[in-house]
């Protein structure tokens, strides 16, 4: 689905929209929704999705994956040990050692509430 986003002339925004999805491989629901109603996307766009290893403490050099998947699409996944606690700021820092810089001050930030419902 982003090959399709990125073949229609949107309006861009300036900076950078992370958004957070549980699946790396779904657009999550609030990228969607943030095209339904802005009509727009940013220049640069992250799908971030945090995964949980069986270990205690993840090395801070392992512990971002980042790939592009489109001209302005990134796909990272971040792992976190289940001893340790994630700030913001851990992403931003491992961002910088792989080269892909993230500035706070033109970073806006999307979630999405995921639910699953019973049929009846």
């Amino acid at each position: 689905m982003v090959n399709e986003l990125e073949q229609k002339d949107w309006p861009r925004a300036s900076g950078t929209a992370v958004y957070f999805t549980r699946n790396e491989d779904h657009v999550p629901a609030s990228l969607v929704n943030n095209l339904k109603y802005n009509e727009t996307l940013h220049e640069r766009n992250v799908l971030l999705t945090f995964k949980y290893p069986d270990q205690p403490r993840v090395h801070p050099l392992k512990r971002l994956e980042v790939q592009q998947i489109s001209p302005s699409f990134w796909q990272m996944i971040a792992c976190v040990g289940y001893q340790e606690s994630l700030d913001i700021d851990q992403i931003f820092t491992a961002c910088n050692r792989k080269g892909f810089t993230l500035y706070e001050v033109d970073t806006v930030f999307f979630m999405s509430s995921e639910r699953m419902e019973a049929k009846t």
